[in-house]
């Protein structure tokens, strides 16, 4: 819930984020829609709504609306028609940001480049580096919750760099399920038969996220980076029960693009949803704990 300064009393509202990011509605306390904003692929607002509520005048509703944040959670700057990304500006209009990578990330074909060219798969929160699933589909839950831009990256980090940390094969288990009785199935031949997608009762992901989750809650008071991190490298694991189910890790490395592939590229598959989806319940959660509830 947040609180307006543009009226003249202090209007309670809520924040409304698809799974990019982007902030798409604004809402009373009732839950009633009072300003819809819609963008391109790159962020280019493409209209601009509001509305009269039992609660909020269509003159309230208008000054509200004003508020900075909007595509992928960016700061938006209407004077300029920039997106601020923490290290540097974007252009929507451009399709680039208006200064050099400071960090020279991801071996980008050009400094200036946006997400590789590919808004829809990703975002870049920090104007840094290019947000791959594991750290956009973090960042954008923990956003969408109500989290701060700081508490979503260094989630998303955390999430991200569990495959550089403990890479497949030597840490099978943290990213298929390994657990002694758990069914494992596939072939390069028919890869999905039988298969599922979520975490079992038994499941060594499970147990890995069970324990960062715990190291989160633990470290909370004393380290929020650590404890951000911590849940990052949790949620990780949870996610990888949507993207590997309990296939083997060879049936795991057929071509992308086939019908029944954990879809990437375009995140419309039923299983991404799912893992987004069960990062926002365990995101709650977390801001539960946070607040004493």
């Amino acid at each position: 819930m947040y609180s307006s300064t543009e009226t003249t009393e202090a209007d309670n509202f809520q924040i409304v984020s698809d799974q990019h990011g982007d902030v798409c509605e604004l809402r009373d306390t009732s839950g009633t829609t009072f300003a819809r904003y819609d963008y391109d692929a790159y962020g280019n607002i493409t209209s601009s709504q509001t509305f009269a509520t039992a609660l909020i005048t269509l003159e309230q509703a208008q000054a509200i609306a004003v508020q900075p944040l909007r595509y992928a959670g960016y700061v938006w700057d209407a004077e300029t028609g920039l997106y601020y990304c923490s290290q540097r500006y974007y252009d929507p209009s451009t399709m680039s940001f208006i200064s050099r990578d400071p960090a020279k990330a991801d071996g980008e074909k050009s400094p200036y480049l946006y997400c590789t060219g590919e808004p829809v798969n990703g975002t870049d929160p920090s104007g840094l580096w290019y947000a791959d699933n594991h750290y956009g589909l973090t960042y954008r839950a923990a956003r969408a919750v109500g989290f701060s831009t700081t508490f979503a990256d260094w989630a998303g980090r955390g999430s991200k760099n569990v495959d550089s940390i403990w890479p497949v094969p030597a840490y099978f288990y943290m990213h298929f399920n390994r657990a002694k009785g758990a069914k494992l199935v596939g072939t390069m031949s028919n890869p999905w038969k039988n298969a599922y997608f979520g975490m079992p009762s038994i499941d060594s992901r499970r147990d890995w996220f069970n324990k960062y989750y715990a190291a989160a809650k633990n470290t909370w008071k004393t380290d929020h980076k650590k404890a951000e991190i911590y849940l990052g490298y949790g949620l990780h694991a949870y996610q990888d029960s949507y993207a590997h189910g309990n296939i083997t890790p060879a049936a795991h490395k057929i071509p992308p693009g086939t019908a029944s592939y954990w879809d990437d590229r375009n995140q419309k598959s039923w299983r991404y949803s799912d893992a987004y989806n069960g990062t926002v319940r365990i995101m709650r959660n977390f801001s539960d704990f946070i607040n004493g509830k």
